[in-house]
């Protein structure tokens, strides 16, 4: 029994410093570059130095910035699979329920949300933000920020929370509830934030700002949810496995 969970947590660690390096990987420059076209002849907005994080424009040719790593995409591929398999094995699926909750991950969290998300902010950008008429943000581009904003969010969501789930989270408490909720906020969190250096790197938009109101609304929600007793993450937890394991008998 002892070998076994000794077994077990050595996998966990494993599975831990994977996550780490590629997490460390992608925070580099290199693991990042804007693609936006530019379109017609008109002078171009005057170049500003990029924030810091992992926004980091680099050359540009034929009018189009292009991202110089696609390792970035293998590397998402790799953690989305793996995060799958660490899920399976903390909520007990069988292997049908691991193909579903796989699929699940990709073609609905991650590519799902990530057409609506970019389709939302590549019509704001456009619509409300360009500092000049000839140049607009591409869809590619706003696709791009939200890959690399879900890679933090994938290693809370789907490698801290069930790793954290049996031991720290799954308590009728207020301390169980408090680190659940903070787990969501933090991820959630990140992902806005990596958004808002996606696009304030864009030397072509102005006032991007507005891509850090969402934390307002995000810690009062935060707030009420730990104060109302709702622990976001046993609900996520029941509704990851139910809807892997629904209709499998």
């Amino acid at each position: 029994m002892n070998e076994s969970l000794a077994d077990r947590g050595s996998f966990l660690l494993l599975l831990l410093c994977v996550f780490g390096y590629v997490r460390q990987r992608c925070a580099m420059g290199d693991a990042y570059a804007a693609h936006y076209s530019t379109r017609g002849h008109g002078p171009s907005p005057p170049a500003s130095p990029p924030p810091e994080g992992r926004y980091i424009a680099t050359s540009c040719t034929k009018d189009q910035w292009a991202r110089d790593d696609p390792a970035f995409l293998v590397l998402l591929s790799a953690a989305l699979a793996v995060s799958s398999i660490l899920f399976a094995v903390v909520l007990g699926l069988s292997l049908w329920g691991f193909v579903k909750f796989f699929l699940w991950v990709v073609f609905i969290d991650c590519i799902g949300v990530g057409v609506v998300v970019a389709t939302l902010l590549w019509f704001v950008s456009n619509r409300w933000l360009r500092r000049v008429d000839d140049q607009d943000v591409e869809w590619g581009y706003c696709f791009d920020v939200h890959l690399n904003a879900f890679f933090p969010l994938l290693t809370m969501l789907h490698v801290v929370m069930p790793l954290c789930f049996s031991v720290m989270i799954n308590y009728p408490n207020l301390l169980a509830r408090f680190f659940g909720n903070t787990i969501w906020f933090v991820a959630i969190g990140y992902y806005v934030y990596i958004t808002f250096l996606g696009y304030t790197a864009l030397p072509i938009l102005k006032n991007t700002h507005v891509f850090l109101y969402p934390f307002t609304f995000l810690f009062i929600f935060y707030v009420a949810t730990v104060t109302a007793g709702w622990n976001i993450s046993q609900t996520a937890m029941n509704f990851y496995h139910f809807r892997a394991e629904t209709h499998n008998t």
